[in-house]
């Protein structure tokens, strides 16, 4: 029968391996986002690498996700919210140059990106590049208040559609006496 001691010496080199293999696999980085926060830039290697960073984020209310790539265009990304994955657009050129201008890469078709509604709830996002035409590159992740009205907009909205209403009645009122 097997001592103790001699049971944990074969386990422990079993182990080893198994550990060596684990520390050989990049861990991605957490980040949080928050709604109004800004861009945050992510980078990544050739087809089919995860981005450098997940992300993680708590709504209270809905907001818009936003993936832009950036600095040269050509990159597209498959972006996965919750375990659903979605694709950024295609990109419309490749090799042009932006830095890392994520608002101008956003607005601009040459770069691949993309936006989502989410509503209420927590989220994790992660992404991988599916296009990446220079073997590695860097976009940008960032959330921004959803389009919603807010209770004191719904409540000038009612009064405004209550004046009108008001002043069309008042006006028929006259025009029949």
């Amino acid at each position: 029968m097997l001592s103790f001691k001699t049971s944990l010496r074969a386990f422990a080199l079993a182990a080893l391996p198994v550990a060596a293999l684990l520390a050989a696999v990049p861990a991605s980085a957490t980040t949080v986002l928050s709604v109004g926060g800004g861009w945050s830039g992510f980078s990544f290697g050739g087809v089919g690498s995860s981005w450098s960073d997940d992300f993680s984020f708590t709504l209270a209310g809905s907001a818009e996700l936003r993936v832009t790539d950036a600095f040269l265009s050509g990159d597209q990304f498959t972006v996965t919210i919750n375990g659903v994955d979605y694709n950024t657009s295609a990109p419309g050129s490749s090799g042009d140059q932006i830095s890392n201008d994520y608002d101008g890469a956003f607005a601009d078709a040459r770069w691949s990106s993309g936006s989502w509604t989410l509503g209420s709830g927590s989220y994790t996002v992660k992404g991988i590049a599916l296009l990446s035409p220079f073997g590695s590159g860097g976009g940008a992740i960032e959330l921004v208040r959803g389009a919603v009205p807010e209770p004191t907009t719904w409540a000038l909205m009612i009064m405004g559609f209550g004046a009108v209403a008001f002043a069309a009645r008042r006006r028929r009122a006259m025009s029949v006496a």
